[in-house]
């Protein structure tokens, strides 16, 4: 899944946003079979447009604490142990985080 994070702000004109507290994004750290997560706060939700689709077709995207850095203008910092991350999804921060996971593979026969 392409997250919505690594889509360039630059790409997208942000008509609103909105108070993001007690959400968090979700990554895969690479792993591949989703058993190591990693989790963002949310700064906010935007409301966006991309430059590049369709004029008025809107959507909302969560925007986590490193991509506002980032849009800042500080440097991106590098995912663990320089795995690329990739985009799960959003959560209540406490919430379980179960259903991002895959169960583990049966051993081959």
């Amino acid at each position: 899944m392409i997250s919505e994070l690594d889509k360039p702000m630059s790409n997208r004109r942000t008509l609103q946003i909105l108070d993001a507290s007690g959400w968090i994004a979700v990554y895969d750290v690479g792993s591949g079979d989703v058993r190591q997560l990693l989790t963002r706060p949310l700064v906010c939700w935007a409301l966006v447009e991309d430059a590049d689709g369709p004029p008025g077709q809107t959507r909302v995207v969560g925007i986590d604490a490193e991509q506002a850095a980032e849009n800042a203008g500080r440097p991106p910092e590098p995912p663990p142990a320089g795995r690329q991350l990739t985009f799960l999804g959003y959560a209540r921060d406490g919430d379980s985080l179960t259903r991002f996971h895959t169960p583990p593979r049966p051993p081959r026969a």
